[in-house]
């Protein structure tokens, strides 16, 4: 099972930590990958991230749009982009592209219609570029019965749209992570891994309220293409943090 990490807990320090520091220090933590929100990528010059990547022995597991889901304005610039983005993640050699949904107030039939659409033209872009799409979810779409969730799953393509299941954002919401691997089943490819507090503050694994040994020896019988841990609201060094999370 591969292991990598998001670095967006080393770029919301304050002051935000380089980019070159969270490299070093991500491998220093013991990862064999990393992943990075696409709205921190220069699109039209990659060789010098790439440059980066390759010098701290890292791969690049994948590139997020839509993660930072408060500001809905750059996630719409992002997404607008995907064309532009994909050419980046296939120079940067990672062969996967995450895609979050939008936060909608309604929901509206009509609104899940647009965005299943919007996902699947989003993955035929990436598929052109050798790329697979995995959607990611947040807490809307595991509200009510994962009725958002089982939308995106029964109105796109399996061949093309595949899914990052984040495990804690299930959680959270009051869904049950096994259920939603079971639902997604073999399209769930890619993982994303934290702890939850009853205060709601994301933890290190094994420090928060969730049950993760069955739900972790769920995630291996899927043979994941990889694991990542995600963990915000870090106080400390994040390098320690993340550290501790993958030696649980």
């Amino acid at each position: 099972m591969h292991l990598s990490v998001q670095l967006r807990p080393w770029f919301i320090k304050d002051p935000p930590l380089p980019l070159p520091v969270a490299l070093v220090e991500a491998r220093q933590a013991g990862f064999e990958g990393v992943e990075i929100g696409a709205h921190y990528l220069d699109w039209d010059h990659p060789g010098d991230f790439l440059a980066l990547l390759r010098g701290a022995g890292l791969r690049l597991s994948g590139v997020h749009i839509g993660g930072d889901i408060f500001n809905p304005e750059n996630v719409r610039r992002v997404r607008g982009a995907i064309d532009r983005v994909a050419t980046c993640v296939q120079a940067l050699g990672a062969p996967f592209v995450l895609y979050s949904g939008l936060l909608l107030d309604g929901k509206t039939p009509a609104d899940l219609e647009s965005e299943a659409r919007v996902i699947q033209l989003a993955a035929q872009v990436c598929a052109r570029h050798g790329l697979s799409l995995l959607y990611h979810n947040h807490w809307w779409e595991i509200e009510k019965d994962y009725a958002y969730l089982r939308y995106i799953h029964g109105h796109t393509d399996p061949a093309l749209v595949s899914f990052c299941l984040d495990l804690g954002w299930v959680y959270r919401a009051g869904g049950d992570p096994l259920k939603a691997l079971d639902l997604l089943g073999r399209r769930a490819r890619y993982f994303h891994v934290r702890d939850d507090s009853p205060e709601q503050v994301w933890k290190g694994l094994g420090e928060g309220s969730m049950e993760l040994i069955p739900l972790l020896k769920k995630v291996a019988t899927q043979n994941p293409a990889w694991v990542v841990i995600e963990q915000d609201d870090i106080a400390g060094s994040v390098t320690e943090a993340v550290g501790a999370s993958r030696a649980y």
